[in-house]
This record gives C-alpha cells, sequence and structure tokens, in this order.
C-alpha cells in the first residue's frame, strides 16, 4: 500500500522514515497493521459517541434494498470498516503516537485483539484529535476528502469524517421482478432520501456533542479511487 492509495495523502514523511515504516513510496507492513488496528478501535470509539452502527443497520435492514458495494469497488477506507454502508475516512497519521501510544498499538497488533477497552479508550480519547488533524493546519480550515474539489466532501481539520456509500446499480430481481419503470425510479428516490437523513442525523449529533465533532458525507463511485484501481495500478509498477 502506498501514501498515494490516501486522499488526502497528508502522512509525515519525516515521521514515517524515522520509523522505519516507509520504503520509497510503500508504506511497511508493520505501519498498516497498526493503523488497521488504530480504525478499528477508532471506529467503536466513534460509534460510543455517535452511535454509527445503529445508523447502518438502518440502512441495512430497509425495505429499498440497498445494495452493499462490492470489495473490489471500495476504496481503502470502507474496505476496513466493519460496517456495511458508514465507515471512517480521516486518514489516520499514526506515525504522530509517542513512543508509549505505539507500543500499547504494537501489543494489541501482536495478540489480535480489537476490542475497545478501558485502556484502549483512554488511548483513543487522548490521541485521536492529533492523530485525524494535518499539522500546520487551523481546526477550522476545511479539508478536501475526495479526490475532486467539490464542496461537499470538504470538512474542518478537526472533524471525524464519516463516509457513507452503497451501490445504486440494482437489478429487478433484487427488489421486486413485477416492478414497473416507475417503481423503479420510485424506490431509488426512497433509497436516496434515507441514505441523505442518515447523513443529517449523523451531522445534527454536533448539536450534542460539542466536545465531540463529526461530519457525514456520501461518497460514490466517481468520487473514490477504487481498491481494484489501486491493485491494477501497483501491479503495472511492479
Amino acid at each position: 500500500m502506498k501514501i498515494s492509495d490516501f486522499e488526502p495523502q497528508t502522512f509525515d514523511i519525516e515521521r514515517l522514515n524515522q520509523s522505519g515504516w516507509l520504503n520509497g513510496e510503500t508504506l511497511t507492513a508493520e505501519f498498516i497493521s497498526l493503523y488497521k488496528m488504530y480504525s478499528k478501535l477508532l471506529e467503536q470509539y466513534v460509534d460510543q459517541k455517535v452511535n454509527i452502527r445503529e445508523m447502518d443497520n438502518l440502512l441495512k435492514n430497509s425495505p429499498f434494498n440497498l445494495k452493499k458495494v462490492s470489495p473490489e469497488k471500495m476504496d481503502i477506507y470502507q474496505a476496513n470498516s466493519s460496517f456495511d454502508y458508514l465507515y471512517l475516512r480521516n486518514t489516520l497519521h499514526i506515525e504522530k503516537l509517542d513512543e508509549l501510544e505505539i507500543q500499547q498499538l504494537q501489543k494489541r497488533v501482536s495478540s489480535q485483539n480489537d476490542i475497545l477497552d478501558e485502556e484502549m479508550s483512554l488511548l483513543i480519547g487522548k490521541s485521536y484529535q492529533k492523530v485525524i488533524t494535518i499539522d500546520k493546519v487551523a481546526d477550522g480550515t476545511y479539508i478536501n476528502y475526495g479526490p475532486y474539489g467539490a464542496r461537499r466532501y470538504y470538512a474542518p481539520n478537526n472533524f471525524i469524517v464519516i463516509g457513507i456509500r452503497y451501490d445504486p446499480e440494482y437489478e429487478k430481481e433484487s427488489i421486486d421482478p413485477n416492478y414497473n419503470d416507475e417503481e423503479w425510479d420510485e424506490n431509488n428516490d426512497k433509497q436516496i432520501q434515507l441514505v441523505q437523513a442518515v447523513v443529517d442525523t449523523i451531522n445534527e449529533e454536533n448539536n450534542n456533542h460539542p466536545d465531540f465533532l463529526v461530519r457525514a458525507i456520501e461518497y460514490n463511485e466517481f468520487s473514490v479511487k477504487k481498491k481494484i484501481n489501486i491493485e491494477k495500478s501497483e501491479i503495472k509498477t511492479m
């Protein structure tokens, strides 16, 4: 996995090199293991604050048959999620963790224990702000969390960003073989409305948790770097 697979590409190169986590453009297996562990723990921490699992279940159990994105069409952020539709979209700068925090994280990787217990909750609680923010950028500055410059993909530097994505392509048999075109369109409209309601609900959580700021952003196939494209690119450069 390369730095260019992430968006934004805001890792501290000097710190990565000092820790031996970077080989040219490629992040080492150790770094990726630590990254994925921190992401799993942060995901649980965020769920305790915002209850994103409930929102994910709302989409999964809706009568409008939202199709889950297939793994090869996901980006690296969604591919690491425990949920079907929601995922952490921040680039996690775990190279900014101090030595003790890294040691704690390494122990969890070694034991394959990604449960958010009291010890890990304390670690995440005190470190997530420095991990999600981009250095030398003010907290209120908006960061682009998409490959394009559209305003919908921007969020403040100090916000937890929650991506939401489903596959709007569906076949007749996946909904109802007796649906006509008008009924298909109606179901599609209901999918769009439901996802927007989830986005709005999450964003309104800032009123309930002013000390824990989140921004939900809906993504589509044109606003992500698909894993399959990343893998093809890596094969070509080998």
